[in-house]
């Protein structure tokens, strides 16, 4: 699901693993986010439930489906990860854009990738999916994408974010999937947070209207995420391409007394700038951000995402008193939308290389079950089909199997963990 794109821009959708800042062994996770800080513990939302949710479902039992923790049980989230299911430390990163003619009006979205391939058969991804080319309005798929996430042992789901009537290039807003979204992961004990997308306009009053529509409009659900950080509870979100706002514009926001801040309102979030190259943690911290995420999925393609620089940005972020988020994925792969980005190719190694996200299928770095060697005749890649990589001799599902023995296995994989 993640990705290293051409431009810092296409961004490398990384699982992020609110991890700490030390997992220099292996680049671990697919969309997955392990939350550095120091004396924090990821909390389950405190919010009562109001009557815009529907809540018929109880909560989910590990074993067989059905939900055993409510929303303000907090006591569960310190029991061991097997006592528990999932790690509500550990985020991966969902983008609900996908579409099909079934369900978005006798169109493919995403699948084509602008156009440039014919779904089925040919998509614009190095992968094809066990689910084939499904739509994110499709229930079924919002349940079997929120089985595997909570069988992977992750805990929150990040999703991709456009407030409403915005969307990415290929013009279809999903806002209004979300209700759909956070009412799937309920039923598997799942939390989710949002990943704020860039688009034309963004701003400090912009963003303060997205942060204030976020926490009223889905606040209230149980699923909504809060972390306790500093000894307060709140609401954290993504923020993808944060430098593209100006300084400040940020400060306006981000700051006490600032003409758009969000501080001591009823709406104040943890916010998690991009950390791209090394001078920006500094502008992150000027700036007044909450803490860092490193985002994309290819080993050195940048500064935030070589595992070797991660110690040091932890110790920058304890100093400062900043949550540090290190992403990481199972490889990374855009050949068939962008041939000529053949550098930032990261080979899965049968797992040995893990980093990143869900469902970003054009960057290969998802983790979701992909169909071996799939042509849509069923005949194992003939000839005049299109050819796809698979995780052959391992099982569809093997990269969710393995996120969740890194999950079990974190600490003693990590040098440093909840260093802020």
């Amino acid at each position: 699901m993640f990705f290293c794109r051409a431009s810092i821009r296409r961004r490398a959708r990384t699982v992020k693993l609110l991890l700490l800042a030390a997992l220099l062994v292996i680049v671990v996770f697919v969309l997955i986010v392990w939350t550095l800080s120091s004396m924090a513990d990821s909390e389950t939302s405190s919010s009562e439930l109001d009557g815009q949710w529907s809540v018929s479902e109880p909560p989910v039992d590990p074993a067989d489906g059905t939900q055993t923790m409510g929303s303000n049980d907090h006591e569960n989230e310190h029991l061991p990860f097997d006592s528990l299911d999932v790690d509500y430390d550990v985020h991966v990163f969902y983008y609900p854009w996908y579409g099909n003619p079934e369900y978005d009006n006798g169109s493919y979205y995403h699948w084509n990738h602008r156009g440039r391939h014919r779904p089925p058969e040919d998509v614009g991804s190095s992968y094809y999916p066990t689910l084939g080319c499904y739509s994110s309005r499709d229930a079924r798929v919002l349940h079997q994408h929120m089985q595997w996430i909570r069988q992977s042992g992750i805990g929150v789901i990040v999703v991709s974010w456009y407030p409403p009537d915005r969307s990415d290039s290929e013009g279809r807003p999903w806002d209004a999937l979300i209700p759909s979204i956070m009412q799937a992961a309920q039923r598997q004990g799942l939390k989710v947070t949002f990943l704020i997308e860039p688009y034309d306009g963004r701003n400090g009053r912009s963003l303060h209207n997205d942060f204030k529509y976020i926490v009223e409009r889905y606040g209230v659900h149980p699923s909504f995420y809060r972390y306790r950080f500093k000894e307060a509870l709140k609401p954290l979100l993504y923020v993808y391409d944060s430098y593209l706002v100006a300084d400040e514009e940020w400060r306006s926001v981000l700051r006490d007394g600032g003409n758009n801040s969000i501080r001591n309102t009823a709406f104040d979030c943890f916010v998690l700038g991009l950390l791209v190259k090394d001078r920006d943690k500094h502008k992150l911290v000027a700036n007044g951000f909450d803490g860092c995420f490193t985002y994309f999925a290819s080993s050195r393609f940048s500064y935030g995402s070589t595992p070797t620089n991660w110690r040091l940005i932890a110790s920058f972020a304890n100093r400062h008193g900043l949550i540090f988020s290190p992403s990481v994925g199972p490889g990374y792969v855009d050949e068939t939308i962008r041939p000529w980005n053949q550098l930032c190719t990261r080979h899965r190694q049968n797992g040995d290389y893990y980093k990143k996200i869900f469902n970003e299928w054009h960057e290969g770095t998802q983790i979701e079950p992909a169909a071996p060697q799939y042509s849509e005749s069923g005949k194992a890649n003939d000839e005049n089909s299109p050819r796809y990589l698979d995780y052959l001799p391992m099982d569809p599902e093997y990269y969710l199997t393995l996120t969740r023995e890194l999950i079990k296995n974190k600490k003693s994989q990590v040098t440093i963990y909840r260093c802020q």
